[in-house]
């Protein structure tokens, strides 16, 4: 990226997000971004371009389809924490005699033990409160958006 006239580069500027960025916004969504997080992370990984004019017309488009993808989405998740909600999931550990368990239960084990039960869930959706390093029943948050979210309950059970 060359500098404008006078040899600067500008401390911060406008992008289109190509793809949805944590804690910055969705596809379609213009942002002021400085310079380095833009030319260092953004561009790289293909997840932001400048504003112009042309690219303004397309974020449009962007938006357009990311609303009825959104919508889309939250009916999924919701139907989803709604079966998960009768569902009995355990995870079976090699324990001590007094109940300590060999490791610990991450999330990646969550995720594998609900797709074993035919639910396809994004490790990044699930968030253990506390470590699982004992037997017993816990609570695991399944956070898909700000307003989705709801908690399922895991039981784990000595390993026979």
């Amino acid at each position: 990226m060359k500098p404008p006239s006078g040899g600067k580069t500008p401390k911060t500027m406008n992008v289109i997000l190509l793809k949805p960025v944590e804690k910055l916004g969705r596809a379609g969504d213009v942002k002021d971004v400085s310079a380095g997080y833009f030319r260092n992370f953004m561009l790289p990984r293909g997840l932001a371009e400048l504003a112009t004019a042309a690219g303004l017309k397309r974020a449009e488009l962007m938006r357009a389809k990311s609303v009825k993808q959104q919508a889309r989405d939250r009916e999924m998740f919701s139907a989803l924490l709604k079966a998960l909600g009768n569902e009995h999931i355990v995870l079976l550990r090699k324990a001590t005699d007094e109940g300590h368990l060999f490791g610990s239960v991450t999330e990646e084990d969550i995720k594998n033990t609900l797709a074993d039960k035919g639910y396809k869930i994004d490790q990044k959706h699930i968030h253990i409160e506390t470590h699982i390093k004992e037997l017993g029943t816990y609570p695991i948050v399944l956070k898909f958006e700000e307003t989705i979210m709801g908690t399922i309950s895991i039981a784990v059970e000595r390993e026979a």
